[in-house]
């Protein structure tokens, strides 16, 4: 059962980074870090459940990057600047009216 545990939190914890590289990475736009949010937050709840079912270090590891990954997210979604190394990037509908 442990290592169920430990294949669900890997698998998760794969899903967490693609999500954040997709929707909240270096080149982001408001719809794609609003859905990158809502899938945090699903996916923040499958890590906690996880967490509860099978409290190890791989899962308590996914519960966390979960709640930072959320965190960052609504950060991101609420600056309106680009600075540094990030770049937001208009959504199609707000460029073109």
């Amino acid at each position: 059962e442990a290592q169920i545990c430990i294949d669900g939190a890997d698998s998760l914890l794969g899903r967490i980074k693609k999500t954040m590289w997709d929707g909240v990475g270096v080149v982001r736009t408001p719809s794609g870090m609003a859905a990158a949010l809502e899938d945090l937050i699903d996916m923040k709840g499958e890590a906690n459940e996880l967490y509860r079912l099978c409290p190890t270090y791989e899962t308590a590891a996914v519960r966390d990057a979960a709640v930072a990954g959320e965190a960052v997210a609504r950060a991101a979604l609420r600056n309106r600047v680009s600075r540094g190394a990030h770049t937001i990037m208009l959504d199609e509908e707000d460029q073109y009216g």
